[in-house]
C-alpha cells in the first residue's frame, strides 16, 4: 500500500493527527481527499476541524461502505494524501433540469479551465458526485462539450445506499448534498 493513503479503522483525533502531521511535514503543500462509510458521517466535523488546525485543504465524501483488505468496512476511514493539493472545488445545489445542468457545467468547465496546463497535456479531472443528482449524466456530457479531451474523466457517486437524500460531499468549510466535488490532479 502506498505510504501516501492510510485507512484507520476507527475516527480518532490522535490517530488522524499523527496521520497528517506525518504527510504534512514531507509535503508541505499538500491536502486531503477523506472517504468515509455513511455510519461515520458525523466524523466529518472531526475531519474538518484537525485538518483547519493545521492549515491542510480537505475534500471528500460519504459512501455506503468502503473496501480495506477486500472487505467491506462501514468504520473508519480512508485518507488519501495529495502531495500538490489540486484545484478543487465544490459545487452544491446543482439544477434538476437539462438546460440547467448545461449551464452549470459551463460554470463549473470555466473554474478548471484557469487551471488546466497551458501545454493542453491531459490531467485528470476527479469528480465525486451525489448519487441523488438527476442530471448527472447532463452534467457529465456538458462538461465533455466544454471541456473535450483537454481532461481524463474519473470518478464516483457518493450517497446513502438507502438512496434517501443526504449530505454526502464535503471541503474543509462545508458539508453539501446535490452537488458534485471536482479535483483537478495534476501532476498526472
Amino acid at each position: 500500500m502506498s505510504r501516501n493513503m492510510r485507512y484507520l479503522a476507527t475516527l480518532d483525533r490522535e490517530a488522524i493527527g499523527r496521520t497528517l502531521d506525518e504527510w504534512h511535514g514531507a509535503h508541505p503543500g499538500m491536502g486531503v481527499l477523506a472517504l468515509l462509510p455513511e455510519a461515520e458521517k458525523d466524523g466529518v466535523v472531526l475531519l474538518q476541524e484537525v485538518c483547519r488546525q493545521r492549515g491542510i485543504r480537505l475534500a471528500g465524501g460519504i459512501f455506503p461502505a468502503l473496501t480495506e483488505g477486500g472487505t467491506f468496512r462501514e468504520q473508519g476511514c480512508w485518507l488519501l494524501c495529495l502531495e500538490h493539493m489540486p484545484y478543487l472545488a465544490l459545487h452544491e445545489n446543482l439544477p434538476s433540469d437539462a438546460a440547467g445542468a448545461a449551464q452549470a457545467a459551463a460554470e463549473i468547465a470555466a473554474g478548471i479551465k484557469t487551471w488546466l496546463n497551458v501545454s493542453q497535456q491531459q490531467v485528470p479531472l476527479f469528480m465525486l458526485c451525489d448519487a441523488m443528482v438527476p442530471t448527472i449524466s447532463s452534467l457529465l456530457d456538458e462538461l465533455y462539450l466544454q471541456l473535450a479531451n483537454r481532461v481524463h474523466y474519473a470518478g464516483a457517486n457518493a450517497g446513502s445506499e438507502t438512496f434517501q437524500p443526504m449530505p454526502c460531499l464535503f471541503d474543509g468549510e462545508r458539508l453539501i448534498q446535490n452537488g458534485v466535488l471536482t479535483l483537478l490532479l495534476v501532476p498526472h
